[in-house]
């Protein structure tokens, strides 16, 4: 028997995640919706991920302001396991919110570089005082 799981994340923002997603090549659909798992059990959501299978992803907010991913792990259609999957998302989370974070404080990205050994990612920014 299947069943929704509740993974929760450090993720507070809703526009940094759908800017993250997007870094991610990964489609979403901001509505508070419904997604359906095993035999019909469904499971409200904030924002869904469509899955090749029609058995969709999502995030909820949490009591404590936090999101959560929110899947039927039986029917994960993703091109990595969950792990790697929310591994991938917090990296893509915390550098778009350094990066956001930056350019509100009037720097601007020089360079970003990723080592291909060891998934450390190197940003320069710069800002020049008049």
């Amino acid at each position: 028997m299947s069943h929704f799981s509740r993974i929760k994340t450090s993720i507070r923002e809703i526009d940094l995640l759908k800017k993250s997603l997007v870094n991610l090549n990964l489609v979403w659909e901001e509505k508070e919706q419904m997604i359906e798992g095993y035999q019909g059990e469904t499971h409200k959501v904030n924002l869904v991920i469509h899955q090749k299978n029609n058995i969709d992803i999502g995030f909820e907010k949490t009591k404590d302001n936090n999101y959560q991913l929110v899947a039927d792990l039986a029917f994960w259609d993703q091109s990595t396991s969950v792990d790697a999957f929310l591994d991938s998302l917090h990296k893509e989370y915390a550098l778009t919110t350094v990066l956001e974070e930056t350019k509100k404080q009037g720097f601007e990205q020089i360079s970003q570089t990723t080592n291909q050994q060891n998934g450390e990612v190197v940003v320069i920014v710069e800002k020049w005082n008049n």
